[in-house]
This record gives C-alpha cells, structure tokens and sequence, in this order.
C-alpha cells in the first residue's frame, strides 16, 4: 500500500460585519483548482442584541469541471440565546463559497479557516 501524504495547509483569519442582512452574503471563497475543502470556525455576533454563536462547518465540492456540486455541514453549534441564521454553499465555475443567512440585520462575523 502506498499512502500520499499531504502536510500543507493554510489557515485564513477575518473579520466580516454588515449592517445590510436581508438577504444570503457571501463571507468567504477559496478557489477549486486550488483546494478541495475547507474546515471553518466561526463566531457570529448580533451587533443590536446580546447574542453570540459558535459554529463548526466543513465544506467541500465535488471537483466537476464548470459549476460542480458543493456541500456544507455544521456539526458543532453553540448558541447563547438563540438561532443566529443559516450557513449555505454553492459553486461558479472557479470558486467555492461559504454564505450566511442571518437572523438579524446587523451583525459581524469572524472566522478562522483551514483548507486542504
């Protein structure tokens, strides 16, 4: 048996805030040619109410040529008061993103990502 091992990696950090949320954003790309999936953790907070969220989400494509298949799961949620929004995915023909629904209309987003 023959193992390939792959030992790099890289790790993003950002802040994303938006006082406009009616609507699914965008908050983060990484490029399909380049990666086939991402682990993020993300904080979320309502900036109007004392809310805050924690999530852990996975996201991978599918690697078809033009717009392939994406897909999203978020197995580690901690709220402090309620539902914050919903996290979504989907592809164009050279990126892969990461949106968010959020409840409120005001709110700032952190997250730390690691592709591989």
């Amino acid at each position: 048996f023959f193992f390939k091992q792959k030992t790099a990696y890289e790790i993003y950090q950002c802040d994303w805030s938006s006082d406009v949320c009616s609507s699914d954003l965008d908050i983060d790309n990484f490029a399909k040619s380049s990666y086939s999936a991402a682990e993020y953790l993300i904080s979320v907070k309502d900036n109007l109410a004392n809310n805050r969220s924690v999530s852990k989400l996975v996201v991978m494509h599918d690697g078809g040529a033009g717009v392939s298949s994406s897909f999203v799961t978020e197995y580690a949620v901690i709220n402090s008061n309620t539902a914050m929004g919903v996290f979504g995915t989907y592809t164009n023909t050279t990126h892969t993103i990461l949106q968010y629904t959020p409840v409120s209309t005001s709110v700032t987003v952190n997250y730390t990502r690691l592709v591989t």
